[in-house]
């Protein structure tokens, strides 16, 4: 027997999709007449018919098969938490899952149209592009000419088109540029087999998940000296290949494909365990399908999680790099100025040694001219001058004398001595000689010799030594 009735299947498969993604605690987001499912790898709820479909899986199908591949269930417990368990259960189960999980009135497919454009100047579109992403201004300038991007108007997003052979826009995706609300989602209408391209010269197709993602790889090839144009590059907008398929039958010369998919290697589930790194099983599948079909394949993963990261990473090491050498320019040149400094104050210091060295030149000079001045004015030698009258009777002048030093005996040579009497009557000068001997000195003054004692070590004048008879007398 049967533990569910072909009418409780049908009544599983027609609860409504994206009401149980809701009540389980996903944030579907909407991408057209699509919802997409964040973290799973490219899974979208087409809520028109009730399904869903998994691109980096290739899987799909309704509610059971959902909760079968998000929620790992079995397909009997699939089944009880659609319809209940059992027959008692049945009926009010099945009564308020319908409530819970009621299908919408399907609406009629919406018309593709184009938001509106900024009629004036593309400033937040440029500033979000070149400074927020750090797009390379000239690459965004080409593709707002070939209008593949531009302003929306009244809410100043940027829209990504994707033409189909005729020229004709058939895909938009749009990009919020307000900071801290972020937004982002497919213009209602989207035909998802036409993506977001930047047309190339060669035959070498590079492929990447987000339109940001594309312009970003064009600008690393460009800020390492290629030459962006040769490639083409597309946007699938999820890790479907439908653009792919399209874009190859529209661009037959193509012969070589890189997969640059996202690398996301480290991604949670909403329960917070590990997700599969959908973006490189998506590239390794692709690549080993598209070898087989005749295309030459390789893989090129970024080193962050996509290629705006990577770019906006290498951008923020060459800045830092930058300001490190703007140091380094910077103590260099303090160095430079500080020599320089060191340079003007030896100069101003030559300088003072210089002017104090002319001075003294000039003081040399000026004693110079003093001296001849002095020798010019001082009387000549042979000029008798009259000799000087002493007021005592006996009186010696010692004017210019020189001591020797032996070991008991100082000897005092007279160099001028003058000698009067109370007569004022001459005597004779012709050897003028005083000698010390233990406490005696000897006074020698022509044929007349007195001996006089004094103390040894006796300091001063001799204007006072006067011997008026010849007797021996002290003198202190």
């Amino acid at each position: 027997m049967k533990k569910f009735t072909d009418e409780q299947i049908s009544q599983a498969n027609q609860v409504s999709l994206l009401e149980l993604a809701k009540q389980l605690g996903y944030q579907p987001e909407r991408r057209g007449s699509n919802y997409h499912i964040k973290e799973h790898g490219g899974l979208y709820i087409n809520d028109q018919k009730n399904s869903f479909y998994c691109w980096a899986q290739e899987r799909g199908g309704g509610p059971i098969q959902f909760l079968m591949l998000i929620e790992k269930k079995d397909w009997v417990e699939a089944m009880k938490s659609l319809v209940g368990d059992g027959e008692t259960q049945q009926a009010q189960h099945l009564t308020n899952n319908t409530q819970r999980w009621k299908k919408p009135l399907e609406a009629k497919p919406a018309e593709f149209k184009l938001p509106a454009k900024e009629p004036s100047s593309y400033r937040r579109l440029f500033a979000y592009l070149t400074k927020t992403r750090g797009l390379d201004k000239d690459i965004v300038t080409d593709l707002v000419n070939k209008k593949k991007i531009y302003e929306s108007s009244p809410h100043h997003n940027v829209v990504f088109v994707g033409y189909d052979e005729k020229g004709v826009p058939r895909q938009a995706f749009q990009r919020g540029t307000v900071s801290g609300l972020p937004f982002k989602g497919e213009v209602a209408g989207s035909n998802k087999n036409y993506c977001f391209a930047m047309e190339g010269r060669g035959d070498s197709l590079t492929v990447c998940e987000a339109a940001i993602d594309a312009i970003s790889h064009a600008c690393l090839e460009k800020h390492f000296g290629g030459v962006w144009k040769n490639k083409h590059r597309i946007a699938l907008g999820g890790l479907s290949d439908n653009p792919l398929k399209k874009y190859l039958e529209m661009h037959p010369q193509i012969k070589k494909i890189t997969f640059a998919l996202d690398d996301d290697y480290g991604a949670k589930l909403p329960d917070g365990s590990p997700a599969p790194n959908w973006g490189q099983q998506a590239a390794e599948k692709f690549a080993d399908k598209y070898r087989q079909l005749g295309y030459t394949t390789e893989i090129e993963k970024p080193y962050a999680k996509d290629w705006n990261d990577e770019l906006l990473n290498i951008q923020f090491i060459e800045c830092v790099e930058k300001e490190k050498a703007a140091e380094r320019e910077r103590q260099r040149h303090e160095g430079e100025m500080e020599q320089v400094e060191i340079f003007k104050a030896m100069e101003k210091s030559k300088q003072r040694h210089e002017k104090i060295m002319e001075q003294i030149e000039g003081f040399k000079a000026m004693e110079k001219e003093d001296k001849e001045m002095e020798k010019m004015n001082k009387p000549l030698k042979d000029e008798k001058q009259e000799p000087e009258k002493l007021s005592s009777p006996f009186q010696i002048h010692i004017q210019n004398y020189h001591v020797n030093n032996t070991q008991e005996t100082q000897e005092m040579k007279v160099s001028s001595l003058k000698a009067e009497d109370s007569a004022n009557s001459p005597r004779n000068k012709s050897e003028n000689q005083a000698v010390f001997s233990n406490n005696t000195m000897n006074i020698e003054i022509g044929k007349n010799c007195g001996n006089v004692k004094i103390y040894k070590n006796y300091e001063g004048d001799f204007d006072h030594l006067i011997n008026e008879t010849d007797d021996e007398e002290m003198v202190q």
